[in-house]
């Protein structure tokens, strides 16, 4: 993702946001909270797996919650992918097919076969028809490729695109990524 965002909502704004999805008055945003503030553009709410996602890779206090600060950091990050996501939506149905998912992957510079992008559509797509996804099953992917990326590149010390692996090292590799 491009690091650049045009977000340039004051801390008031995001305030004010962060109090109206905090409906528990907790000064932390649940997963629930979430779901029911993040909204797809055809109006379905994110998928609790997105919002988990989303909230481990943001919070580092070992909670499945947001405080203020790591809220609006979330906020600038849906922003970057609503900009990627509407960049290869090429059609603007809201949507992400086979092809505009190539191409986003092969634009973030991951070189991922038909296949594993047949396989990305089936299990991300929302009907698992493996059409098509929407924007936070973009999000997903993107996450969730990033993450396993970075295990593989861990473990490939030697940068030969290759992992040997006793199965208790993969089922440990796994798990880390579940």
């Amino acid at each position: 993702m491009d690091s650049a965002s045009d977000w340039n909502h004051t801390e008031d704004e995001v305030r004010e946001w962060f109090n109206a999805v905090d409906t528990d008055n907790t000064g932390e945003l649940t997963v629930e909270e979430l779901r029911n503030a993040l909204k797809n553009g055809d109006n379905t709410s994110f998928s609790y797996q997105t919002i988990i996602l989303m909230i481990r890779m943001i919070n580092s206090r070992n909670t499945d919650t947001l405080n203020l600060n790591e809220f609006h950091a979330m906020m600038i990050y849906i922003d970057r992918w609503r900009k990627m996501f509407n960049l290869f939506d090429v059609d603007r149905n809201n949507s992400i097919d086979k092809e505009e998912l190539k191409e986003a992957l092969y634009r973030l510079k991951l070189q991922i076969s038909d296949r594993i992008v047949q396989l990305l559509l089936k299990k991300y797509s929302r009907n698992y028809d493996g059409r098509t996804i929407n924007f936070d099953q973009f999000i997903n992917i993107c996450i969730s490729l990033n993450n396993i990326t970075e295990s593989f590149r861990y473990q490939d010390r030697n940068k030969q695109g290759k992992l040997y692996l006793s199965y208790e090292e993969f089922l440990v590799q796994v798990i880390n990524l579940l």
